[in-house]
């Protein structure tokens, strides 16, 4: 299958859909154009309340990753750019 995993924290979460204008370009790990997420997932289901969730995504770009593996979390790197 054709999947990555890729967790992102609830307060970035609420950075994108806060409010505010915001100027930012992914620089590492974009998702391609045909990326789609197939679940959603907390991943510490004893945590007192959620941090973090992992979202995977297919996609026909991504390499193919052998049935059962095990997926490590891939990191998409943002550069945020401020105005004075």
């Amino acid at each position: 299958m054709k999947i990555k995993r890729f967790d992102i924290s609830i307060e970035m979460l609420k950075v994108i859909f806060g409010p505010g204008r915001k100027d930012w370009e992914v620089e590492c790990n974009a998702l391609p154009e045909d990326a789609k997420i197939v679940r959603i997932l907390s991943m510490d289901n004893y945590a007192a309340s959620i941090s973090t969730l992992s979202l995977f995504v297919i996609s026909d770009t991504f390499p193919d990753v052998p049935d059962g593996s095990l997926l490590k979390p891939e990191t998409i790197w943002i550069r945020q750019y401020h105005q004075d």
